[in-house]
């Protein structure tokens, strides 16, 4: 056999493979993405890819075209390009994407600024609440914003009698949908002076407005503009913690100019 029809079935080969790649189950082609423990996968760059491939081209019988390391690590790296190359192509099975972030509770009780929100959304019952599927935008407090309400405030917070007041708390910070500091900064500078209202997921609302010095603030509270991203949506750190029973503050009146004295 020529090579030039070696390489027209070593094609086909892969083509074979990709498609059996991709009924592989998503938990197996993470498993695949996570572990390193394939004596192929330091030498070809896709070991279970390798065995696939070669399990093609044994259908074909052309093995001995993708035998030995040198086959294997040809038929290992353009296998390889295929399971990279997921989302479009019949090779979109073969290894799926991890997660690259965690739900919003996972991501506030893991960084150390603001994790005091995570431990009383936790007592409020409200972990599963903020690690559900969708589309959120939280405003978290950071631990020096509960600093402020004193520690004797933090620990009753914590305690089973102060559950559904701990659990209004950490809903009233958190609103339906996806925005990210540009998204904020852009509607409500539409919105004028009054600025935007959003629902909470509890059913109160928040009120986000731009200031004089262009500072984006929630019910008055200045906002870090920080877009940490969680698979569920995004969390934007605020420096005071938000009173649910306060209610919204009422926007300042556009300034106005002060007309001249008519002259006498």
């Amino acid at each position: 056999m020529n090579w030039k029809h070696r390489a027209v079935r070593l094609t086909a080969a892969l083509t074979l493979a990709a498609i059996i790649g991709s009924q592989i189950p998503s938990t197996t082609g993470v498993a695949l993405a996570q572990r390193d423990d394939y004596p192929e996968a330091g030498s070809s760059g896709g070991g279970e890819a390798v065995r696939i491939a070669a399990a093609g081209a044994t259908v074909l019988g052309i093995a001995s075209v993708i035998s030995g390391a040198g086959g294997a690590a040809v038929a290992g790296g353009v296998a390889g390009g295929v399971a990279a190359g997921a989302g479009a192509g019949v090779g979109a099975g073969i290894i799926p994407p991890v997660p690259l972030s965690q739900p919003i509770w996972d991501v506030s009780s893991t960084t150390g600024d603001l994790n005091q929100y995570a431990r009383i959304a936790e007592a409020g019952g409200y972990k599963e609440e903020l690690r559900r599927d969708g589309q959120f935008t939280a405003f978290i407090p950071t631990n020096g914003a509960f600093d402020k309400l004193g520690s004797t405030t933090i620990e009753e917070l914590k305690t089973a009698a102060s559950q559904s007041r701990a659990a209004d708390l950490a809903a009233s910070h958190v609103i339906i949908g996806k925005k990210t500091v540009d998204d904020l900064r852009r509607e409500a500078t539409a919105a004028g002076v009054d600025g935007v209202q959003y629902d909470t997921i509890n059913g109160r609302k928040l009120r986000v407005t731009i200031d004089a010095n262009q500072t984006i603030r929630v019910n008055g509270i200045i906002m870090r503009e920080n877009d940490i991203q969680a698979s569920n949506g995004v969390i934007h750190p605020i420096l005071d913690v938000i009173n649910p029973d306060a209610g919204m503050p009422t926007p300042a009146p556009a300034e106005t100019a002060v007309p001249a004295p008519a002259n006498p």
